[in-house]
């Protein structure tokens, strides 16, 4: 069983993954909701980590950069190495950009479970 770091702002969309996920993807999951839970939780150890959502409360959100929390998240991710899986919702795209030059793998909202579960176990064979 894979462990699983899932970072989602919204509570009540985390149940819907999380059942997915545990059913389908065999994955054993942290979710962190906000930063201060990251920082809380990442000195475990994890396989792979999957941001449902760039708005990630938490942190300083100052001249307008809204989704610096989460990019600070993204960035201390892959500094562990760790691959992550990204979903982009209406975020402008320089920070689609600058989430794939982290090394993220970026996906566009909607989609579909099954499309997510595919790109998670495409994450672990790389």
């Amino acid at each position: 069983m894979k462990k699983l770091l899932l970072i989602d702002n919204a509570v009540s969309h985390s149940p819907v993954f999380l059942n997915t996920l545990k059913k389908d993807g065999d994955y054993e999951i942290t979710l962190v909701t906000t930063q201060e839970q990251y920082e809380q939780t990442i000195s475990e150890e994890y396989d792979i980590a999957f941001l449902v959502d760039l708005n990630i409360p938490g942190g300083q959100q100052t001249n307008g950069r809204k989704y610096e929390t989460a990019m600070g998240i993204l960035a201390d991710i892959r500094g562990r190495e760790l691959p992550v899986l990204l979903l982009r919702g209406m975020e402008p795209q320089e920070v689609e950009e600058k989430a794939r030059a982290l090394g993220a793998r970026v996906l566009r909202k909607p989609l579909m479970l099954g499309a997510i579960l595919e790109e998670l176990r495409q994450l672990e064979l790389e």
